[in-house]
């Protein structure tokens, strides 16, 4: 049975990095994005891991982003970033998620440099933690309404 009290991890890869830190990543259902189908409909909190690329150099993942972020309650379901890069790039490391964060005001988390290191999935693993007990007072409030209903309090 499925664990409505863990967030999944949605992550779009290029080269393999975006996959390489996910796989990083313990305990956690992951699903790929891709650009082909992004109409995938979430019905529970999830962190978006995304490369850094320019909308010129790789347009589909814009589009991607876009359908996939407008489909269903994809939006208001996504907690936040984390974006791999390189930072060679300087102002450019990061530019998709600060696209994300700018059109849809979600939150850059952390921004990692090609896999990510040891430090990046801590950090990951810790927000991943966090949104998991909030989903667990979530669910124990609804749990404990229902109780309360259904003895007619």
């Amino acid at each position: 049975m499925e664990q409505k009290n863990k967030p999944k991890l949605v992550y779009y890869t290029k080269t393999g990095n975006t996959k390489r830190f996910i796989d990083k990543i313990n305990g956690y259902e992951s699903i790929e994005l891709s650009p082909i189908d992004p109409f995938i409909a979430l019905n529970e909190p999830y962190v978006l891991v995304i490369p850094s690329y320019e909308p010129n150099v790789l347009p589909e993942i814009y589009e991607a982003l876009d359908e996939f972020l407008e489909h269903g309650d994809n939006y208001e379901l996504c907690a936040g970033t984390f974006s791999g890069g390189n930072l060679n790039f300087n102002d450019k490391f990061g530019v998709t998620a600060k696209w994300v964060e700018e059109k849809y005001d979600i939150p850059i988390i952390r921004m990692f440099e090609f896999q990510g290191g040891d430090r990046d999935v801590a950090e990951l693993e810790k927000q991943l933690t966090i949104l998991s007990n909030i989903l667990l007072e979530q669910e124990a409030k609804q749990a404990f309404n229902r109780l309360r209903e259904s003895k007619g309090e």
